[in-house]
């Protein structure tokens, strides 16, 4: 049996699910294949071969030429859109990876492609922060109605399954509270400041190594890790989340000499914390530097290391956490995510 996916998508993170694809082409069983039969992009010209597009044939033409439709192969057809795949395709899986824009609270084309797919009955795996994060009572909505699931797990924590383990291996516990540092590239720059660098100096140390965007904005004011925390809280909690925009951001330009210097001080660490916390009337949200005692599960973190600590009423207190959040990282958790829904694993 193999599973048919079609992948609106081809760029980092799209491209490592490819890779993905190469190393590991059964599920368990070899009659269990990950079958790639689409690819779509906005500027690269899409593919679509019912067969099966050969992965590694893929990335070597779209490697030479920027372009996955100047890959040959008989019989395949070219310059469909997403949405022409999606409605009109035969395939099994949506392995959603375009990118939405936070900035502007956009959560296209991501959204779309992810509501045609339900709307057909397909299942859906995505690693778009923004369209999880900005449009979740949505999708939730419609994966009911379809009564088809849809899997997140590439969107926050990607170095640890955070979200995976939460919401399967904690469904019977009440989740009261949750702290998480969840931007690789605030974790470096912070340790970078605790080592006397200057903001400018840590960033660009963090862009040469590949863990930061050329463009950092979204990391360093709070804006990525914002997102996150919504999807946590969209996922996890049972009360409605404030909408992105309603509860305090403040990023990691702020933080001075005073604070860094305290830091050394007493051992702590200073972190770009997300937190959720349990009131009278809901849940409030809030991101923003603190000062960790050296005891904080956090504070013993380093480097791009991200973590979570998830305040339960029958386990205590749950402390996960892995390296980094790159986009290898990122399309195995999307990997995963299909791996679990071609199996029947997921939880509705």
């Amino acid at each position: 049996m193999s599973v048919r996916v079609i992948l609106p998508g081809f760029g980092n993170v799209g491209r490592n699910f490819c890779r993905l694809l190469e190393k590991y082409d059964t599920l368990s069983d070899p009659n269990e294949r990950i079958l790639l039969v689409g690819v779509a992009t906005r500027g690269r010209g899409s593919i679509w071969q019912d067969e099966g597009i050969p992965v590694s044939g893929l990335l070597e033409t779209e490697k030479l030429t920027c372009r996955v439709d100047a890959l040959s192969l008989p019989g395949c057809k070219k310059g469909l859109s997403a949405m022409e795949m999606i409605r009109k395709g035969e395939f099994d899986i949506l392995a959603e990876c375009t990118s939405g824009n936070l900035k502007a609270m956009e959560s296209e084309p991501g959204f779309s492609h992810i509501r045609a797919a339900l709307e057909r009955k397909k299942p859906v795996a995505t690693t778009n922060k923004a369209v999880v994060a900005l449009r979740f009572e949505e999708i939730e909505t419609l994966s009911r109605q379809a009564n088809v699931p849809w899997q997140f797990d590439g969107t926050v924590v990607v170095g640890a399954p955070f979200l995976d383990y939460a919401r399967r291996s904690l469904v019977d516990a009440r989740i009261l509270g949750f702290e998480g540092t969840l931007s690789a590239t605030c974790n470096y720059v912070l340790d970078c400041l605790m080592e006397g660098a200057s903001l400018d100096q840590a960033l660009m140390d963090a862009q040469r190594s590949g863990m930061a965007e050329s463009d950092p904005t979204l990391d360093i004011d709070g804006w990525d890790t914002a997102s996150k925390l919504m999807i946590v809280a969209k996922a996890l909690m049972d009360q409605p989340c404030p909408e992105l925009g309603a509860f305090p951001v403040k990023g990691i330009r702020g933080v001075t000499r005073a604070m860094l210097s305290e830091a050394r001080r007493s051992g702590g660490k200073i972190r770009l914390l997300a937190r959720i916390t349990k009131t009278a009337s809901g849940i409030d949200l809030s991101v923003g530097p603190e000062l960790l005692p050296p005891s904080h599960p956090l504070s013993l973190l380093f480097g791009p290391t991200n973590g979570a600590v998830i305040l339960t009423d029958n386990l205590g207190e749950i402390c996960l956490s892995g390296t980094g959040s790159s986009p290898a990282q990122a399309a195995f958790a999307l990997w995963q995510d299909i791996r679990r829904i071609a199996r029947r694993e997921t939880r509705r």
